[in-house]
């Protein structure tokens, strides 16, 4: 089905149940100011508990050298990068062994950012303006990206593509309709009170499941599970 991303995990129940469900992404956040901000400790022992789900670091703007000991020490398999990263950035990244996403906020620039960051990012992931705000916007603005993508490249390839922002278990239909992505992140719309909500998480993937039709497959090979040193 379409791949299926819970973001901001920061407990062991949640990944529990992640793991439980099948969940495809559990995304680990390590970005400092934000508040779903986990240690990398916490991670690692939350990592272990995933079995063939895959774990996401999400970074906005780090080193090279700190994403590589994160990823080293949690047993990464992806990173999530939600900042002003480049196209190289994203290519030395994937040469260290694990899978990128890419995020890019929805603008009127969206194709062009799109265009650029293909080939070098595994998935885009295109969210809203305002990252982890649970903020809705136009699908409308995307649905058209794999006849611009192959009308502007002059071949039928078009990116893997998540979306993110806004999706609740009773907006992910329509937006999976609308837009016919290759996975679904969410953070705030799986939340309550600021935390994962495991009812809301259980609605929200028996809503994914409901109203895809397609089955999702990486985009290129990605390394299995990184060896825990």
């Amino acid at each position: 089905m379409v791949a299926v991303k819970i973001c901001g995990v920061r407990t062991m129940d949640a990944a529990l149940v992640c793991a439980e469900l099948g969940v495809d992404f559990v995304g680990f956040n390590f970005v400092p100011a934000s508040r779903r901000a986990v240690d990398v400790q916490r991670a690692r022992g939350m990592r272990l508990v995933l079995g063939g789900t895959h774990a996401v670091g999400v970074f906005r703007d780090e080193s090279l050298g700190s994403m590589c000991r994160v990823v080293d020490t949690v047993g990464l398999d992806w990173i999530q990068l939600h900042g002003d990263e480049t196209p190289d950035t994203c290519t030395r990244m994937r040469e260290y062994g694990v899978g990128v996403i890419k995020a890019i906020p929805i603008s009127e620039h969206v194709h062009d950012l799109m265009r650029s960051y293909h080939g070098r990012a595994n998935i885009l992931l295109i969210d809203a303006p305002v990252a982890g705000s649970g903020t809705p916007w136009p699908w409308d603005r995307l649905a058209s990206y794999r006849y611009w993508f192959s009308g502007r490249n002059g071949t039928a390839e078009r990116p893997k593509v998540f979306i993110a922002g806004g999706l609740t278990h009773t907006t992910v239909g329509l937006a999976i309709a609308a837009i016919e992505p290759d996975g679904v992140d969410v953070a705030s719309g799986v939340e309550s009170a600021g935390e994962i909500d495991i009812a809301r998480v259980r609605a929200f993937y028996a809503a994914v499941h409901a109203h895809a039709t397609t089955q999702y497959e990486p985009h290129g090979r990605i390394n299995s599970i990184r060896s825990l040193r």
